[in-house]
């Protein structure tokens, strides 16, 4: 009819709606499963420790964990991160468990993926390397991941600890048993009277709250842990979705209780699925620092006339280059331009500018600079 208008069929159907969101889940998947898997994060943190010897300051040190051979995670990819840990050039490369995957080929390729990658482990040019067990390994078979590790020149820490020497000095590198599917027994890892730091290895991160409370807990510096992967899949503003036992507490990163640090490593390979999504790979270089003092000397001046006591007693060439301090003098309240005006400043060749205040619709650009400075009520 005349004047009538024919309905226009919609653009955005049913079907164009289950083909876009099928392109993008492939898409996702594609890009968590073959992209976001295969990228490495190094990621290089100084440590302070209190008492650590001058012969260890710089020391070098690179954590790998949760490598999953085999299952998920390539050979040829593993041999990309050692190449990248060689380039790093660490004095002690410390591996933190999970070498291999109990999981459904585990019956037919476990003793294989075992030995593989103690091979590649054992491309290692850094002088030292050190592994202790994780729960994977010990599923499959704790001894036949031993001897594949250590005939390989890699010594597996169970319930002992040994010394690492340098120029006369020494720390002390400890580890247990997989705390998760063992029998830990932190009385025979750890020395009793450490005459330097002390580092644990410990595959689960959450086990921190059992060393801490434990009677040799507080001769402990620095422990380092892997195991949660970091979650695997991150999603934007909600984290993780799915933590392993003894992994939920301290899933990934840098954590402080009162004298020891817990830095928990996300891990090399994957479980269950071949995704990560916002949790990259990562590999750890922790070059040891010198500390920095725990009570700053300026907190200890309780007073500013201790504060001028202390500044008295300094060689005059310090006193020089450090005035004296004061206590800040209380800052006029800022002066607000009226409404409707805008402050604008005239470029000069003197020291001092001028500064005239205009009503906004006889700026003009180019001849004034403006400041953007317009009081709001």
């Amino acid at each position: 009819m005349p004047g009538s208008q024919s309905a226009q069929p919609s653009r955005f159907t049913r079907r164009k709606f289950l083909i876009g969101s099928g392109t993008a889940a492939a898409a996702l998947a594609l890009y968590s499963g073959e992209i976001a898997r295969h990228e490495v994060d190094v990621v290089q943190r100084p440590i302070a420790i209190a008492n650590l010897p001058a012969a260890f300051h710089g020391y070098r040190i690179v954590q790998l964990s949760d490598i999953h051979l085999d299952e998920y995670t390539e050979p040829f990819f593993f041999e990309r991160i050692i190449r990248k840990v060689n380039a790093l050039s660490p004095d002690l490369v410390l591996l933190t468990g999970d070498f291999i995957t109990h999981g459904s080929i585990t019956f037919i390729a476990g003793k294989h993926a075992a030995h593989r990658c103690a091979e590649i482990i054992a491309t290692l040019t850094a002088p030292l390397r050190y592994a202790v067990l994780g729960n994977h390994d010990v599923a499959v078979n704790a001894p036949m991941v031993i001897q594949a590790l250590s005939s390989r020149g890699t010594p597996v820490l169970v319930n002992r600890y040994l010394p690492i020497e340098r120029n006369g000095s020494r720390l002390w590198l400890c580890g247990v048993d997989d705390p998760g599917t063992s029998a830990p027994d932190l009385d025979l890892a750890i020395p009793k009277k450490p005459d330097g730091p002390v580092i644990l290895m410990a595959h689960e991160p959450d086990y921190a709250d059992t060393v801490v409370t434990h009677p040799s807990g507080p001769l402990v510096d620095l422990m380092l842990s892997g195991h949660a992967h970091g979650g695997q899949v991150r999603l934007p503003f909600l984290g993780p979705l799915i933590l392993p036992p003894l992994g939920e507490k301290y899933p990934e990163g840098h954590y402080q209780f009162n004298r020891m640090q817990l830095y928990v490593n996300r891990g090399i390979g994957t479980v269950g699925l071949p995704f990560r999504l916002n949790c990259p790979r990562r590999s750890r270089s922790s070059p040891s620092s010198q500390p920095k003092p725990r009570v700053p000397y300026a907190q200890r001046l309780a007073s500013p006339a201790q504060q001028g006591k202390a500044f008295r007693q300094l060689p005059k060439a310090v006193k020089k280059s450090s005035p004296l301090p004061a206590q800040a003098a209380p800052q006029p309240p800022p002066v607000v331009p009226p409404r409707h005006t805008r402050v604008c400043r005239q470029p000069t060749s003197k020291a001092e500018s001028q500064t005239r205040t205009l009503p906004p619709r006889q700026l003009q650009t180019g001849r004034y600079t403006r400041r953007c400075e317009t009081p709001e009520v």
